[in-house]
């Protein structure tokens, strides 16, 4: 299948690097975020004045959400080197940088419901653990009317 049966137009190049530094951008947020729960809320948890479980749960998050979009930013530029020599490997490139993305972009929006039970305010934690439910719903019901628009217009898709 050819790059542009793929469905990679002239600016897919562009666009690829696009999301690259989008996704460095994002790396970039996260690791401010984590530089500031460090900085103000690590000499809390040792004395315990806040709830050391949420503290460590909310950096690991951090930690693993910054490598998702690493490993995003990694596969938008082989998807952009790969579009670029009109390699027939692109669409796996496009794919995997998408799910680390959308990984990130995932934990990146847990973040604040994190944060606000390490710092024992519940009522607001409850509230961004609730948005962050409505965005997983809003990502997963996104992903399935894209499947299912893909599956009318090619009968022999699978699941990717």
């Amino acid at each position: 299948m050819s790059i542009r049966e793929q469905g990679f137009g002239r600016k897919s190049v562009e666009t690829a690097n696009s999301d690259r530094n989008l996704a460095s951008a994002l790396a970039g947020t996260s690791l401010t975020i984590l530089t500031f729960l460090l900085n103000f809320l690590y000499g809390r948890a040792l004395t315990g004045e806040i709830n050391t479980t949420f503290f460590q749960l909310t950096v690991a998050v951090i930690v693993v959400g910054v490598y998702c979009f690493g490993f995003s930013a990694v596969y938008y530029y082989v998807l952009a080197i790969r579009l670029h020599h009109k390699d027939r490997r692109a669409m796996a490139s496009s794919q995997r940088a998408e799910a680390f993305f959308v990984l990130g972009l995932l934990l990146l929006l847990l973040e604040p419901a994190l944060i606000m039970f390490t710092l024992r305010l519940t009522l607001v934690g409850v509230v961004a653990a609730g948005l962050f439910l409505v965005f997983v719903y809003l990502v997963v019901a996104t992903k399935r009317s894209q499947y299912a628009a893909y599956k009318k217009t090619k009968p022999h898709a699978r699941a990717v």
